[in-house]
């Protein structure tokens, strides 16, 4: 889980406008299996003017309840999200422990992840990565509490010290749309309160005056 908006490449300079084409991915067995859906997978292709593409933006949506908890939902060997089992779920709804750290209690029933954004390298270095992250979150952000991202590199192995400087530099560009570091390494969005709303206008603000 990861983000990418680096400079370099040939510019292109910012688009007068963007168009965002919003995809939900689903897999649903027809076996009688579970059919709730605690994931979903949205795709976002993001356009400009001329029906160039811009770039892309990945965003998991977490559904949870008092059953189900974030560390039910991913594979333990890949860290990836994964749907629980039709048996799964079953054990799941038995009754156990509260989570202090995972539970709908405190996270909320819904979570944003903020998985990837991708800008095309002609049009890097023109700010497009927080603007695009901050509006597609403003839109899927329904019932969610939280938004959540994990700012590194995604675009292959690189030296330790480069790294470094990607992963300075991702985080102060997801500060520009509102979100906090924790000390565990992932960053918080509050979606409840108007952080978003006032990080996305000052965002937009910018591009008019640039």
């Amino acid at each position: 889980m990861s983000h990418a908006d680096r400079t370099g490449g040939r510019r292109r300079g910012r688009p007068a406008r963007l168009a965002f084409d919003y995809r939900l991915s689903e897999d649903v067995g027809l076996g009688g299996g579970a059919w709730v859906r605690h994931i979903e997978r949205w795709n976002v292709t993001v356009a400009d003017g001329g029906g160039e593409r811009v770039g892309y933006v990945q965003v998991i949506i977490l559904n949870l309840d008092e059953d189900v908890e974030i560390g039910d939902l991913t594979d333990a060997a890949t860290g990836a999200w994964r749907e629980p089992a039709a048996a799964a779920v079953r054990e799941l709804r038995r009754p156990r422990a509260a989570s202090a750290d995972g539970g709908s209690g405190v996270l909320g029933e819904h979570i944003l992840v903020l998985d990837r954004v991708f800008v095309e390298p002609d049009h890097r270095g023109s700010g497009l990565g927080p603007i695009v992250a901050a509006l597609v979150v403003g839109r899927l952000r329904r019932g969610c509490r939280l938004a959540v991202c994990f700012p590194a590199p995604f675009d292959g192995p690189r030296p330790d010290d480069e790294r470094d400087r990607s992963i300075a530099a991702l985080g102060r560009t997801w500060a520009s749309v509102g979100f906090e570091p924790r000390p565990d390494g992932v960053w918080v969005l509050d979606l409840e309160g108007d952080r978003l709303q006032l990080a996305t206008e000052a965002l937009l603000a910018a591009t008019r005056a640039g």
